[in-house]
């Protein structure tokens, strides 16, 4: 029986919460492939940290992938495997450079849209987006 595919963020610097999600049988197999990456802050093994995204949705996910670009890791917010993420673009605006978080119930967006948006908003799909508001 082959072992459940789960998702792990592996960091080398807990303090920046700078890394990336991959999706391994184990946090010793995640923490091999992701060891030498480009974009981790570390210079040995033992500075790389790895941590199991107990919630995190793997359905439809593969055995080594990591989310690494913009749109990848939107994907992974979306599956709960990333919080909060500094400069991004805004799917819902289109601005760059933003800090894009939740705003509601798997809704993502800057602030800008935060405060544009209510929840009336958010569930009336008749209503135009923050980004067609003129």
């Amino acid at each position: 029986m082959e072992k459940k595919l789960k998702a792990y963020f592996v960091d080398g610097d807990w303090d920046r919460g700078t890394g990336f999600a991959v999706i391994a049988h184990s946090a010793k197999e995640a923490k091999k492939m992701m060891y030498g990456r480009e974009g981790l802050d570390m210079n040995d093994w033992i500075e790389l940290h790895v941590k199991w995204i107990r919630d995190a949705i793997v359905d439809g996910c593969h055995h080594g992938q990591t989310f690494e670009s913009e749109s990848e890791m939107l994907d992974a917010m979306y599956r709960g495997m990333y919080g909060p993420t500094e400069h991004m673009k805004c799917p819902n605006c289109g601005t760059d450079d933003v800090y894009v978080q939740e705003i509601y119930d798997g809704v993502f967006g800057c602030s800008a849209c935060e405060d544009e948006l209510t929840k009336e908003d958010i569930n009336n799909p008749y209503k135009k987006k923050a980004s067609e508001v003129a």
